[in-house]
């Protein structure tokens, strides 16, 4: 009886770091969508990843009670791309947050669950079941109501950002599931903070050079500039540490269905912050894209317990 009290316990504080990780996700990135527009995104984006990639590397030296070393050892060619489709998942997300609202913008994303379906049979050869199919369909539907391509206008493009970011990063999950527990979490943490920094300034610097464009001087405004990305990586740090700690903790069935507060989460943000009410259709849309990503959850829950 002790044991199972203890492993119920266990389970608990796992379902509570999960739950505060989803809930901050959304804090996270709405400090990104404050951020003065005059900032180009490239340069935003990479450095949000380099202080995450700073955080990760103080913690590791702190662990270790040593100078790390070099951050890329052991890395492959399919680690680089992992990273990489990690920065470019999230540079589209914080763009599309620029033109739709917050709630929208993690309603989309949150396709990424269905996306990883279909990209996990074709790289990891996972079965891929009629009602997968069925439910991806039933989310393509709902994302019709959302963005209602009737014509090209800002907010229409500006949804194609999230869509495209739950794209990279059913990409990034899927080759991280492919790689296995190869590091520790916080070590992929700064390698991913290395790369996508160093990936956003490159493609900023190559824009100046091929429009000569000179850097705006906003960005030596550090209120303006830093702050943002520095406390949006703060809490980020905060919330994927959450995240690993609750993987420890309890099993990803008792997880997953924790992970959609953070929408919750965003749509409060949306409405209190940003005043940012929704029409009828948009709703009507993000409800049935939620109904499926839920059902899609539970039934992979479903499929794990089978024997």
């Amino acid at each position: 009886m002790s044991h199972e009290t203890d492993n119920r316990r266990t389970h608990l504080i796992g379902m509570a770091c999960i739950a505060t990780a989803a809930m901050l996700f959304p804090v996270k990135d709405s400090f990104m969508k404050m951020q003065d527009e005059r900032v180009p995104i490239l340069l935003a984006v990479g450095l949000y990843f380099f202080i995450q990639a700073c955080i990760a590397f103080i913690v590791i030296t702190f662990k270790e009670r040593r100078l790390y070393g070099n951050p890329f050892a052991g890395m492959k060619w399919l680690n680089l791309v992992r990273s990489l489709a990690l920065a470019l998942s999230m540079g589209l997300f914080f763009a599309g947050l620029r033109h739709v609202p917050i709630a929208v913008a993690f309603a989309l994303f949150t396709i990424q669950g269905l996306f990883i379906v279909v990209l996990g049979y074709f790289i990891l050869g996972e079965a891929l079941r009629l009602r997968h199919i069925m439910l991806i369909i039933m989310a393509i539907c709902g994302v019709m109501f959302i963005i209602r391509p009737t014509e090209l206008d800002a907010t229409f493009l500006g949804s194609l950002y999230p869509l495209a970011a739950a794209v990279m990063f059913s990409l990034y999950i899927v080759l991280t599931r492919k790689l296995g527990k190869t590091q520790p979490p916080i070590y992929l943490l700064l390698q991913d903070g290395l790369v996508a920094s160093s990936l956003m300034v490159s493609l900023y610097g190559a824009t100046l050079a091929i429009y000569q464009q000179s850097v705006p001087t906003v960005i030596w405004n550090a209120q303006i500039f830093i702050m943002p990305p520095a406390v949006a990586a703060l809490i980020g740090s905060i919330s994927s540490l959450l995240m690993i700690q609750a993987a420890r903790l309890a099993p990803v069935a008792k997880l997953v269905p924790l992970t959609y507060l953070e929408f919750a989460s965003a749509a409060l943000i949306g409405v209190y912050i940003f005043a940012e009410i929704l029409d009828v259709f948009t709703m009507i849309g993000i409800a049935i894209i939620m109904t499926a990503c839920i059902t899609n959850a539970m039934m992979n829950k479903s499929d794990e317990a089978c024997p």
